[in-house]
Formats: C-alpha cells, structure tokens, sequence
C-alpha cells in the first residue's frame, strides 16, 4: 500500500510493507507486542553536508525538551559523497508527526530541501521486530 501527503511544502511518499504473517521471533528478539517504534529515513543529494550538520545542531538546541526524537544517524554513501542519508528514530508513528508538527521542524526541513540537489525522499517505516545482532569479532 502507498499513500503521498506533503509536509512543509515536500513531497511524501508513505510506503507500508506488511507481510501475511511473520516469522516467529528468534530467541534474541526484542519484538513488543504492545510498543510500536518508528524511523523515518531521508535521503538527499547534497554538496554541503558541513550545513546539513550546522542545521541539526542549530535545530537540536531549539528543539531541546520539545522535539520527540529519540536518535538520529546521519551518514554518507561511500560510493556517492553527495547522497546522504539520515535515519531518525522516534517512540511511534505519532510521535514522530509531533516533531514534524514543531515549527523548528518545519523550518529545518525547508532549509535542508534548499541544499538538496532535487527532491527528498521519505520512508516511514513501522519497527516489527528488532534483534541485537550476533557476537563481535574482534579485527
């Protein structure tokens, strides 16, 4: 199922995966029955990620004890130093469309769509099941 809406003047396309029926959880599962967490992924093309950097970190402080993130990467495509991609990570769906809501917000989102080279792409994606991964080898 796909669904568009726009935020702050951008483009949005939801896309929802659900599958018919999952995997039983391994052992080393964290999967909630009761919880649900969100990440939203952004991808862009962009020349000044020093600015992308400065922007968050302006948009951080004004944002401190009102915006609901939880985490957020930001990286690089070592391939394509021009595609960047941030992985935002929040306690659920709605709490996620309260940070979007934040004036702040909002302003960040026009300004990193400035320094992008064509449009952002969003990915809204529901957390079904989440694992901690194996044991570290060291190099």
């Amino acid at each position: 199922m796909s669904t568009s809406n726009t935020c702050a003047g951008i483009h949005l396309q939801n896309v929802l995966i659900w599958p018919e029926e999952l995997p039983p959880a391994s052992p080393r599962s964290t999967r909630r029955e009761n919880a649900m967490s969100f990440i939203q992924i952004v991808e862009m093309r962009s020349r000044d990620i020093e600015e992308l950097e400065a922007l968050y970190e302006k948009w951080e402080r004004a944002t401190e004890g009102t915006a609901t993130l939880r985490r957020s990467i930001l990286t690089r495509d070592r391939s394509d130093p021009h595609q960047v991609t941030v992985i935002a990570f929040f306690d659920s769906y709605e709490a996620a469309m309260q940070n979007s809501r934040l004036p702040e917000t909002t302003a960040l989102a026009e300004k990193a769509a400035a320094l992008a080279e064509g449009p952002l792409a969003f990915r809204d994606l529901d957390v079904l099941d989440e694992h901690p991964g194996t044991t570290r080898v060291s190099p």
